[in-house]
């Protein structure tokens, strides 16, 4: 294999990373916005983003191995330090940059996901304080049947 075909997938891929931070930074701003149908919709593009990226990493990681013998991070880190190409160095770097750039946004989305959970619990467990009240407790230790007033006016 000649080493066009690995840079027009280095192009490709990260390409498809600037898509992905895209998509990244549209579900943040859906979370932040806290609309079920725009989180929805944002989940959905990057699931599709990333499942792209996920075909174009894989396919240079097989251009990889067919040009170098090597695959993985490692051997891409060790091919951008001892090559003498400044171009294909430099599709290394931006390469790398950008999955840093995607990691980190998607950390940051996970946050925002985990205060609204949070959140989220928190109502709902303040809502079934107020539907049930705390369980009474008999000289052994076992709960109490207590009758809801309603239901002793009733009968």
């Amino acid at each position: 294999m000649s080493r066009q075909p690995f840079i027009n997938l280095l192009n490709d891929e990260t390409n498809q990373l600037k898509q992905l931070l895209h998509a990244l930074s549209d579900e943040a701003t859906a979370l932040l916005s806290n609309e079920p149908s725009n989180i929805e919709l944002a989940t959905n593009a990057k699931k599709h983003a990333l499942e792209k990226q996920i075909e174009l990493t894989m396919a240079r990681e097989n251009a990889m191995q067919e040009l170098t013998g090597y695959s993985g991070d490692e051997a891409l880190n060790q091919l951008a330090n001892n090559t003498k190409d400044a171009h294909l160095k430099q599709l290394i770097l931006d390469l790398a940059e950008r999955a840093k750039q995607c990691r980190e946004m998607n950390q940051a989305n996970g946050k925002l996901i985990h205060k609204q959970q949070r959140h989220t619990n928190n109502a709902l467990n303040t809502l079934r304080q107020r539907e049930a009240p705390p369980a009474t407790y008999s000289n052994h230790g076992s709960p109490d049947q207590v009758c809801d007033s309603r239901t002793i006016g009733k009968a």
